[in-house]
């Protein structure tokens, strides 16, 4: 206001002299009013920072007086904690502190809030400018604070030095007492030791003969059906058994007077007696003696006992402490609901009944039965574990307070580390003398065990000596009785196998008879060799003394019974190959005589067939009848009867075949020429060792020269001719061999012609089998050009045959669009009027119809076109207004002319994918190359021609073996076929007709006649999944067999 009023007065001075005089006169009025109310203000102000003083002052009066009553009640407080008797129980200790420590705290609470009072007064006092008494008497309360607070700390310093006092007097009483409890706690563990490691333990060994003793006697009453009153009845006189009568009875029982492993001297028996009896008197009552045949149970974990079998409605009747002995009132059952063992039992400590669980679904064991000794080791285990982590825990204990008074240097807490590092050394003797019990106890029981262990020992060389000379005895018996047996038979047998000049007429049936009397005396040796190794086996270990002699008797027996068995088994081998070689003679004969008969005649073998078979099969009586019938055929009835005997009832088609048609391997190279004569004929080709023929003219003499010709036709190539069987020398060139079949072992493709390149006609799966027409012949090398890329259709990749070795043509280049961005198909050219069919898809190929043209509506082309995809015909845009081009003409296009194989590889024999079809179009990405390669084996069937390879056929034999379990059905269809019976692994089976692949099941199929019982039906040979269910047995493996 004075500013504004002196700005005025000199803008004033600027004004006219009239006016400015008024003007000055009056703003010095204003000025006058002006004055008069700051004075009055100022005097205002005064008094409200009086009042205010004294208000702030009376305040701070009453806090000081409140931190002085709230030091004073600390005062106290400490007073009574420092000024109380050093035995102070630990609870008061702590209260009193807890009551210093709290006045403390409240007193040094009021005591800041009042100074920080004080201090704001202070502030205030200077800023109002108050009389200079009044700042005078605001510090001397601050002093009068700042000496209270020194009381203050003075009191808290005491406070903690009690605390560190009343701290270190604990600490040394727990640690005294942890090392006082420790020494008396490895006392007990001696105490409890001492049943072990005294020297006298002859109590020890007597409770350990007494179990050994009864769990005898119990194995005994079992096996003879009596109880244990049944027992004490046989040994009691008075109602009291003596010690004579007890060793007697004892004796008795083998398991105790004769088993080396079981059996007690008199002294031991007499101690189990005296372990019994009680009182002394030389007497065992009923009760004492009934006593032992109590089930006792130890636990080793805690576990619940309940009120009944089952666990979940059982109600716990208290919990059993490990160590407790429990009597067992029942057998053990299991509780079904969750699968434990569960027993009825009785606690000795308070006589309460129920049921316990054995041991947990985890593994848990809760009870064990109660061995004396075991008990006793247990207890002393679990007093030293004790022990030790008594140790532990204090030894630890030490340490850690140890460490944590380290840094301490003065005062209660000092003298207190003192005294726990001078325990140190007691501890440390406790250790080592729990160290020394363990080692003393490990020691005691390794020597009680090592007495037993000796005594056992000694029971054990009384018995082996008497037991050894029984089993070499009963063994060397055995063998000598199976070694004359052996050379009886086996010198019968070689008789009949040796070659003489007039062999018996019933040879074929002595051999069977032999082979027989072999088998049943190879089973008699095996019987004897199980009883050899029986008896080895029966000799426990560990192994010594007699019973080790006896063993190695036993073992040289055993390899005089192996070398006895390998001689039998040689003769059974030596007999069936003599047997076999009789079957095939007379088997050949027949063939011969049959075949220059059917050749001789001319005879067509299909209507020889149907003659004898009369539209079934041909009975083996038929048979021989013909066989019979031919004239001058030479044959004894005995030869007819072996010959015959491997047909069972009747031949198919397919064994009349194989036993009327005659086929030559050729053994050695040999012309093939025109004319019966030697001399006069000329040389067809050479046949080369390896080769087929089928004979078609019997064999004859040429009397010029004494050879033996034959007319037949090469297979390879189906070239006719004679030619020489044997030289003059005796050379073989051809050898009789069996009609050509072949078994498939992979997928094979048949061709319509000799060429690899024809027609393919079908998949020959595994399992079928070619009958051989005519080669194997090899084809020329081939060519063909290849091409890589990728089906439009479905995006496969992989190699495609564009040119084949004939010459044939399977793709051709087209006129093909390809679909570059995906675009619209639609119905009309106008492509606002029509309706989208769909839309194409990148790298989709497209046939031109029509077009292409140009829309000068919308100045982009169009053209009409047909999917190669779906066949969907439609107009295109094959370039937008924008330039976008959607569609596109290419070369790399081509269209399949005829069916061709997508395949994985180059070589025109690797894994197909799948065939393209005619019209499909297919994106060369490589080629084309050439690929040359030799010509293929071919082979040619009933149904075509096949390429040889050195996996996909083996020589086949009508002789099937089963490998894996199918059945025998009635028709050739699986589906709804009745069932005839199971064929089982290991059977033999014959094949009346040759295999053929079942579309509707995937399976190869075949019917077949079992050798067992004769069943006919149809079989799997492999299965929908290639399982192979009947294998093909090659000849020398049937003969084996």
């Amino acid at each position: 206001g004075k500013t504004f009023l002196a700005m005025k007065r000199l803008a004033a001075k600027r004004l006219a002299e009239s006016s400015m005089k008024t003007t000055v006169e009056h703003l010095n009025g204003l000025q006058a009013r002006l004055d008069a109310s700051a004075k009055k203000l100022g005097e205002t102000k005064k008094s409200i920072a009086e009042k205010k003083s004294a208000t702030v002052k009376r305040d701070v009066l009453q806090k000081v007086s409140i931190v002085e009553s709230k030091v004073a009640a600390s005062v106290e407080a400490t007073a009574a904690l420092t000024n109380a008797n050093c035995e102070m129980d630990a609870e008061d200790m702590k209260g009193a502190c807890e009551k210093a420590g709290a006045a403390q705290q409240e007193a040094q609470k009021v005591l800041t809030d009042t100074r920080n009072a004080m201090l704001d007064w202070q502030r205030d006092a200077k800023n109002m400018t108050v009389d200079s008494s009044t700042l005078g008497e605001i510090k001397a309360m601050l002093d009068k604070l700042g000496k209270i607070q020194s009381d203050l700390d003075k009191q808290k310093t005491a406070l903690r030095d009690q605390e560190h006092k009343f701290v270190a007097q604990r600490l040394l009483k727990d640690a005294g007492e942890m090392v006082e409890a420790l020494e008396k706690e490895l006392a007990r563990a001696e105490e409890v030791a001492a049943a072990l490691t005294s020297e006298n333990q002859e109590e020890l060994k007597s409770t350990i003969f007494l179990e050994h003793a009864f769990d005898v006697i119990k194995v005994h009453m079992k096996r003879e059906g009596k109880t244990p009153q049944d027992i004490f009845g046989q040994i009691a006189e008075g109602g009291a058994a003596s010690e004579m009568k007890f060793v007697s009875f004892c004796k008795t029982i083998p398991e105790l007077g004769e088993h080396m492993d079981s059996m007690l001297s008199d002294e031991q028996l007499k101690a189990v007696f005296a372990r019994m009896d009680s009182t002394g008197d030389g007497s065992v009552t009923e009760a004492e003696f009934l006593d032992q045949f109590r089930s006792r149970y130890i636990v080793t974990a805690i576990v619940s006992m309940t009120e009944a079998m089952t666990v979940k409605l059982g109600k716990t009747i208290r919990k059993l402490e490990v160590n407790e002995v429990m009597e067992g009132l029942e057998e053990p059952a299991k509780d079904g609901a969750v699968g434990l063992m569960r027993v009825k039992c009785k606690a000795l400590r308070d006589e309460k009944e129920g049921y316990v669980t054995l041991s947990g679904n985890q593994g848990t064991v809760y009870l064990k039965p109660y061995s004396p000794y075991a008990a006793c080791i247990q207890k002393i285990e679990r007093a030293i574990q004790e022990a030790g982590d008594a140790v532990k825990d204090t030894a630890k204990y030490v340490e850690q307070k140890s460490e944590e008074l380290k840094a301490v240097r003065s005062g209660p807490l000092a003298e207190t580390k003192a005294e726990i590092m001078r325990m140190r050394p007691r501890v440390s003797k406790v250790q080592y003398a729990h160290t020394q019990l363990k080692k003393k106890v490990a020691e005691s029981d390794k020597k009680v065990r090592k007495t037993m262990e000796n005594e056992k020992k000694l029971r054990q060389e009384a018995a082996e000596k008497k037991i050894a000379a029984s089993i070499v005895e009963e063994a060397e018996a055995l063998v000598t009785a199976c070694a004359a047996a052996v050379n009886k038979t086996v010198a019968a047998a070689e008789a009949l196998v040796e070659p003489k000049e007039a062999k018996e007429e019933n040879l074929y049936n002595s051999m069977c008879e032999s082979e027989k009397a072999l088998g049943a005396l190879l089973e008699s040796i095996e019987k004897t060799q199980v009883q050899l190794t029986e008896k080895v086996d029966s000799i426990r270990a560990p192994i010594k003394g007699a019973m080790s002699e006896a063993k190695s008797n036993i073992v040289k027996l055993n390899a005089k019974m192996a070398a006895l068995d390998s001689k039998c088994k040689k003769q059974v081998t030596a007999i069936q190959v003599a047997r076999h070689r009789v079957v095939s003679d007379a088997h050949t004969q027949i063939a011969i005589i049959m075949r220059e008969h059917v050749l001789g005649k001319s005879i067509n073998i299909d209507e020889l067939y149907t003659q004898l078979s009369e539209g079934k099969e041909v009975s083996v009586k038929a048979l021989r009848e013909f066989v019979e019938k031919i004239p001058d055929h030479k044959i004894p009835s005995s030869v007819l009867d072996v010959g015959l005997g491997r047909y069972s009832t009747s031949l198919t088609k397919l064994t009349f075949l194989e036993l009327v048609e005659d086929y030559l391997h050729c053994v050695k190279d040999i012309a093939v020429t025109t004319t019966f004569e030697v001399k006069d004929s000329k040389t067809v080709r050479k046949l080369q060792a390896g080769e087929v023929v089928q004979v078609i003219e019997a064999e004859r003499v040429d009397d010029s020269t004494g050879l033996h010709r034959v007319k037949c036709r090469a297979l390879s190539d189906m070239k006719e001719g004679w030619v020489t069987l044997r030289g003059n020398q005796g050379t073989a060139f051809l050898d009789r061999c069996r009609k050509p079949y072949l078994h498939c072992e992979e997928d094979t493709l048949i061709n319509k012609a000799f060429e690899s390149a024809s027609k393919e006609l079908r998949i020959m799966k595994p399992g079928e089998v070619l009958q051989v027409l005519e080669g194997p012949r090899q084809e020329p090398t081939l060519q063909s050009q290849r091409v890589r890329g990728k089906a439009i259709k479905d995006g496969k990749q992989g190699w495609v045959t564009i040119t084949d070795s004939s010459g044939n043509v399977n793709l051709e280049q087209a006129p093909v669009l390809l679909c570059k961005q995906g675009v619209a198909i639609t119905t009309t050219f106008d492509i606002g009027e029509g309706k989208s069919l769909r839309k194409l898809t990148v790298g989709e190929a497209l046939q031109i119809l029509e077009g292409p043209q140009k829309d000068t509506n919308r100045n982009f082309t169009r053209i009409k076109a047909r999917s190669r995809v779906d066949g969907t015909e439609g107009w295109v845009t094959m370039q937008g207004n924008q330039g976008t081009s959607y569609v596109e003409e290419t070369d790399s296009l081509y269209v399949c002319t005829q069916e061709a194989a997508l395949q994985k590889a180059f070589g025109t024999d690797s894994i197909a994918h799948r065939k393209l079809q005619v019209g499909e179009v297919f994106e060369v990405a490589d080629g084309p190359k050439a690929e040359t390669r030799d010509g293929y084996f071919r082979v040619k069937g009933p149904e075509g021609w096949v390429s040889l390879k050195s996996t996909n056929f083996k020589e086949w034999t009508a002789q099937y073996r089963c490998s894996k379990g199918t059945v025998l059905t009635e028709t050739i269809e699986l589906k709804g076929s009745k069932t005839i019976r199971q064929i089982e692994v290991g059977e033999c089976l014959e094949s009346l007709e040759t295999p053929v692949f079942e579309q509707a099941s995937g399976a190869v199929r075949m019917r077949v006649r079992a050798e067992r019982d004769g069943a006919v039906g149809f079989a799997n040979i492999r299965d929908g999944q290639g399982t192979v269910l009947l294998a093909p047995v090659m000849e020398d493996e049937g003969q084996e067999s």
